[in-house]
């Protein structure tokens, strides 16, 4: 399953939305995902197949918006940036971005494309 992290232009801000699916993580219910920036802490929290977790954020005015999640899955884990502004926010992710969780880590996708332009495998 792919994860919309959707910018809107109009000052929302961002959104980061993350889930597993059954068909690609058969032998895990779940996983353990901690995401947080320089300013925001987000805590823990457990993401069940095929439940949800999401927060919103607005990127910052000068351009240094970053944020780190780890996620742990059956013994194995991995540390990536989600969001990174000056990666993300022009030609990257205009509206949405795509992730998804996968057997050998974590993939993202650019907006409008079928195959990952970021990978992130388990690390420990």
């Amino acid at each position: 399953m792919l994860f919309p992290c959707a910018v809107d232009w109009q000052g929302k801000g961002v959104s980061f939305e993350i889930y597993s699916e059954k068909r690609d993580l058969i032998s895990s219910s779940s996983f353990v995902i901690h995401c947080e920036s320089r300013d925001d802490d987000l805590g823990g929290h457990i993401v069940v197949q095929g439940s949800l977790y999401s927060f919103k954020f607005s990127p910052s005015v000068w351009g240094t918006t970053l944020f780190h999640c780890a996620v742990e899955r059956e013994g194995k884990g991995l540390s990536f940036e989600m969001y990174n502004e000056n990666r993300d926010l022009i030609g990257r992710c205009e509206k949405i971005c795509l992730w998804k969780v996968r057997p050998d880590g974590v993939a993202g996708f650019a907006e409008h494309w079928d195959n990952p332009d970021l990978y992130f495998p388990w690390t420990r």
